[in-house]
């Protein structure tokens, strides 16, 4: 009998091998949706390995079958992000010759529903080497290819004389965005709202939101001289105030550049040229740190809203100006936070403060452009989307330095808000308004 069944299965063993293959991919396939979930709920550093394998129906033990740690488990979800946005982009491309028609089934088929949880790109460094670099090139060679496309749009006559690098830069940025929008604003993230972001960002990159008239303002703020603050050196706390600022704004810097869970104190430390014992002076551990750099945040959008309503003729001037200057922010040594994964990590009470924030921030944007469409100014379009994806449009800054090292925030700014806020499609009544 013994001989009998074991003939059966050397018989069967081709059939009982592929079996099993499928079975493993299928819950490979679970581990890394589950991971891509808690990648972007709680950051790369903080996902639960108990958690991913009982989604996969994985002992703890058999989970190593699979990956050798966190780490790897974070690589072999951003490498999936990056091979599925390859895909998508080559298939795009494959639709059709027409470069307006290969982006827009880009950005459709990217942010399709139907497709698996997708991890968020922005955390690499959180990898160690060589993978960090695998990543890192795979997002350059994506972004390549978009700015090709954006080129061959321009040369045709489709697109307007724009800078394409920075173009692509800011749809790989809304499309990150996008990812993370709906947690930040407390919005339910089914299949019909997955799909409007998706039409939002289309319209928006295509579009702008700037209507026939719009015309840049004369004048924009310079970030810098309206946060520059003036304090006595020789007063013991505004002294220890400016010192506690500086950290703030270099730690905000350091987590926007590189990530939360890659940015260590020690990182932090040598940054200003101090020792890890002068940020336990000011703050009680790193989640302290990063709570305060995100209140700090909130304060410094709150700013930016004031000076566009003041300064704002219009509801189009009014965005425009909000637009400019998150983007002077983020190019330069302001960098307030940026609003990224591991929104769940933080402490409840904390969480729901920012997520009201957020909420309020979104609002009074909205109303802007609400009032610009009212008073002529802006096109019509779902305010409440279009609002949501343009924070993707300077979301990237920080992440990418040698994109813009050579120019300055004024000149970066002028640049994302020309690309966004008219769009990118040509449109010849607008050449003399916009150039």
């Amino acid at each position: 009998m013994d001989r009998y069944k074991h003939r059966m299965v050397e018989k069967s063993a081709k059939p009982i091998r592929l079996k099993t293959e499928e079975k493993r991919a299928q819950k490979r396939d679970m581990m890394l949706d589950e991971a891509a979930r808690q990648i972007n709920d709680f950051g790369a550093g903080a996902v639960n390995l108990n958690a991913v394998a009982k989604a996969a129906g994985l002992s703890r033990n058999a989970l190593y079958y699979y990956i050798s740690d966190r780490s790897d488990l974070a690589f072999l979800c951003f490498q999936q992000s990056c091979e599925t946005m390859a895909e998508d982009l080559a298939l795009a491309v494959e639709t059709s010759s027409e470069p307006h028609e290969q982006l827009e089934a880009f950005i459709q088929s990217t942010l399709s529903p139907n497709g698996p949880p997708v991890a968020v790109l922005g955390e690499h460094d959180f990898l160690p080497e060589p993978h960090r670099t695998v990543i890192e090139t795979a997002t350059v060679e994506i972004t390549r290819k978009i700015e090709c496309i954006i080129k061959a749009g321009i040369n045709t006559g489709s697109f307007r004389s724009i800078n394409p690098s920075i173009a692509a830069h800011c749809l790989i940025g809304m499309i990150n965005w996008v990812r993370l929008s709906a947690r930040w604003l407390g919005e339910p993230s089914n299949r019909e709202y997955r799909l409007d972001l998706a039409r939002g960002i289309r319209n928006i990159f295509f579009h702008g939101w700037a209507s026939e008239t719009s015309a840049k303002p004369r004048s924009v703020i310079d970030v810098n001289l309206l946060t520059a603050k003036h304090y006595n050196a020789f007063d013991r706390d505004e002294s220890a105030d400016e010192k506690k600022s500086q950290l703030l704004a270099i730690a905000s810097q350091l987590f926007n550049q590189h990530g939360i869970e890659a940015t260590a104190l020690t990182d932090i430390a040598t940054a200003v040229g101090a020792t890890k014992g002068v940020l336990y002076h000011y703050f009680e551990n790193k989640l302290d740190l990063v709570v305060q750099c995100y209140e700090r945040a909130f304060s410094i959008y709150g700013l930016f809203i004031e000076q566009a309503l003041l300064h704002g003729a219009n509801g189009f001037e009014q965005s425009f100006i909000l637009q400019h200057l998150n983007c002077q922010a983020q190019v330069g040594s302001l960098s307030p936070m940026m609003l990224q994964s591991g929104l769940e990590s933080l402490p409840k009470r904390h969480r729901a403060i920012f997520i009201e924030s957020s909420r309020n921030i979104w609002a009074m944007t909205q109303k802007m452009l609400r009032d610009g469409i009212e008073d002529g100014s802006c096109n019509e379009c779902d305010v409440e989307i279009l609002t949501q994806v343009s924070v993707g449009n300077f979301s990237w800054l920080s992440k990418m330095p040698a994109v813009i090292q050579s120019q300055s925030p004024t000149t970066v700014a002028d640049e994302i808000c020309n690309s966004i806020c008219w769009g990118i499609v040509k449109r010849p009544q607008l050449q003399s308004i916009v150039d």
